[in-house]
């Protein structure tokens, strides 16, 4: 997990912060109206998702998604790339 940033009271994370792997997986699970921008003093802020948002995904989505790969795998499967397991 990254450190959140905040600004006026907002808690966040910006994805580009994420690793390439991370950025996809949480685009695919968030829906447009829970990434936000945030216009500080001095730029634009794209593509933030507020802190909580994150945290979320980190612990109910990502985790899980990491376990049944790991599951998968050691049942001698291969997951192929749009997730579907293929018995060797």
């Amino acid at each position: 997990m990254i450190q959140s940033k905040v600004y006026k009271g907002i808690e966040y994370i910006q994805i580009s912060d994420l690793s390439l792997n991370e950025q996809l997986a949480i685009r695919e699970w968030l829906t447009l109206d829970t990434i936000i921008k945030i216009q500080t003093e001095s730029e634009l802020l794209t593509e933030c998702v507020q802190y909580k948002d994150y945290t979320y995904w980190v612990e109910n989505v990502l985790s899980k998604q990491a376990t049944q790969k790991a599951t998968v795998k050691s049942k001698g499967s291969i997951i192929n790339r749009f997730g579907l397991a293929i018995d060797n």
